[in-house]
């Protein structure tokens, strides 16, 4: 449809081709949807069923007749001419290819990495670091003071 109807229309029949195009496929999707909700083959046909397939009907109809006018009208001249390129303006570059983002950590401060150092040194690392529970060890740790 996109090909044979967008097309032929300025701007402002774009924006509201475009508008009617979003609605229409957001109906088709609540409609197709039901199965998920419904659960059940027998209660998704029988609900539409109920609406008359109206949603398979829409889209065929809408498939053939923008197949019809894409062959019955012909292009817009002024699309076709800025997308070829012309005399006065050149045709569009194609864009690089995106390239994933490049995480990259911020640098550490000195007074971080001297602190790292001192910690790596031997004898000046804390075997034990403080626990949580206020200084006394918890269960299953052991104080190096009280081996008994």
């Amino acid at each position: 449809m996109d090909a044979g109807v967008r097309q032929h229309m300025g701007p402002r029949g774009r924006a509201l081709y475009d508008w009617v195009h979003w609605f229409l496929k957001m109906r088709a999707y609540d409609y197709m949807c039901m199965g998920f909700v419904l659960l059940t083959y027998q209660d998704t046909v029988t609900f539409w069923r109920g609406l008359y397939f109206y949603i398979h009907g829409l889209a065929l109809a809408l498939f053939l007749l923008g197949y019809a006018l894409s062959l019955l009208l012909p292009p817009n001249r002024r699309d076709a001419t800025l997308s070829k390129g012309s005399p006065h303006q050149p045709a569009p570059q194609r864009p690089e290819p995106a390239r994933p983002p490049v995480v990259r950590l911020p640098p550490v401060p000195p007074e971080i990495r001297r602190r790292a150092g001192q910690a790596a040194e031997p004898g000046t690392s804390q075997e034990h670091p403080p626990s949580p529970s206020g200084g006394k060890p918890a269960l299953g740790e052991e104080s190096k003071g009280s081996e008994h």
